[in-house]
């Protein structure tokens, strides 16, 4: 165990070390892809569900359209508590306002840790993240992303930031993130986990949201962990056992009335 250990830690060293040297030896131009815009995004994101209404606007019914996830509506960033990105950005991307798609700060971090053999911390930013939710291809796969797919990542991080606002950029991503099971998107989730609109959710609520974003199917016990994590970063959060006593409360079933 302590040799498969140190072994991967290893790869893992030689893999960054490859990323570095290769970042700034090759143009970031070779990897450049079209780059969608915001609107086309939003304007292809569809709702899982089918309503029908009379002629006085009134809902009949809906219809579950797609068995595969549960998408409802598209949030604007503005309807969604301010409080909520604040704990996103503090999570994932503390920078995320100062760079310009990629934290090199964080990536020399991340290099550094793994030439001492600490434990592996994520250099991913917003921006990279939103990258992968756009472009499949770059989803990690069981043993990461190979070195291709993250000298990728970074060149389209980088385009995407020259083409969107940084507002879009927190809007597509919450909007097209996954979060627990079925559940993609910010409406689903608050409407899945805990019953409610998006913008009524309390700082609770976004904390163990956002620290599902890590792994969505994470057991519970990890889930209070990195909520507790996220808590303790804030200057006024609720405590780990009021965290850990509503994360328990998250089922692994999740049904969304059609009335909804």
């Amino acid at each position: 165990m302590i040799y498969r250990l140190t072994r991967d830690k290893s790869i893992g060293r030689k893999k960054l070390t490859s990323l570095i040297f290769l970042f700034f030896l090759f143009p970031i131009s070779l990897f450049s892809e079209e780059i969608p815009s915001f609107d086309s995004i939003r304007k292809s994101y569809l709702n899982s569900d089918l309503s029908l209404y009379d002629y006085n606007g009134f809902k009949l019914h809906t219809i579950r359209i797609n068995p595969q996830k549960r998408q409802l509506n598209w949030i604007p960033v503005e309807k969604i508590p301010s409080h909520l990105t604040a704990i996103l950005i503090l999570a994932e991307d503390k920078r995320f306002h100062e760079h310009e798609g990629v934290d090199y700060i964080a990536l020399l971090s991340a290099f550094k840790d793994m030439l001492l053999l600490r434990n592996k911390r994520g250099a991913s930013t917003i921006t990279m993240q939103l990258v992968s939710f756009l472009f499949p291809s770059l989803i990690s796969g069981s043993s990461g992303r190979s070195i291709s797919q993250k000298l990728k990542q970074i060149s389209l991080a980088k385009a995407l930031e020259e083409r969107w606002s940084k507002r879009g950029i927190l809007e597509a991503y919450l909007n097209l993130a996954s979060y627990r099971g079925e559940l993609k998107g910010i409406d689903a989730a608050a409407r899945g986990l805990f019953r409610k609109d998006s913008s009524s959710l309390n700082q609770l609520e976004s904390i163990i949201l956002i620290s599902l974003l890590k792994n969505p199917q994470a057991s519970r016990k990890r889930i209070t962990q990195r909520a507790c994590y996220i808590a303790s970063k804030l200057e006024q959060a609720p405590s780990c056992a009021k965290l850990q006593e509503k994360v328990h409360k998250i089922k692994k079933n999740y049904y969304i009335p059609q009335e909804e």
